[in-house]
């Protein structure tokens, strides 16, 4: 089981500020950390980590216990895809697969295009969803594949559809 805070400790230990997204310490912890100092560190990936009451988690997560008042037991979105803008108006609760949708490319894609890899002479274009690929259709440009997986990722994800 995770370890998580409770929302009363969360709110003695820091502030949240719902317009910059960012957490700032209430409480001296010890001769590093001071009264005041920026919560968070960027991980290999780019989300901001931190340890607030022994509990290692994503900024995101302690920005939405601090709003909403419980832990969020779910995937939480960055709306506009920065992974360090941690405003509340800019996360939504998610799951795996829509969090997945809003996604850039992958940075082992070739063909330029989210969910198109070339297959022979052709492009074949697929989408995930709920664990599931399905195969859309081979095409004979990249351009043409990937307006059948943005109609598929807008059909599947609404909101959540990101074509790039």
């Amino acid at each position: 089981m995770i370890k998580t805070i409770s929302h009363a400790e969360l709110l003695l230990l820091v502030n949240y500020d719902p317009e910059t997204g960012t957490i700032t310490r209430k409480v001296r912890t010890s001769n590093r950390v001071k009264v005041g100092d920026l919560v968070g560190f960027p991980d290999a990936n780019g989300y901001l980590q931190a340890n607030i009451g022994g509990v290692r988690a994503y900024v995101h997560q302690f920005a939405w216990l601090y709003v909403h008042g419980v832990w969020p037991h779910h995937d939480i979105d960055h709306k506009d895809r920065n992974t360090q803008n941690n405003r509340i108006l800019n996360l939504r609760r998610a799951t795996g697969s829509q969090n997945i949708a809003n996604s850039g490319l992958r940075k082992n894609n070739t063909s330029g295009f989210k969910g198109v890899h070339p297959k022979g002479e052709k492009w074949c274009s697929q989408i995930r969803c709920r664990g599931n690929v399905t195969t859309l259709g081979l095409f004979d440009t990249p351009q043409e594949a990937h307006a059948a997986y943005s109609a598929a990722a807008t059909r599947l994800f609404g909101e959540f559809a990101r074509a790039a």
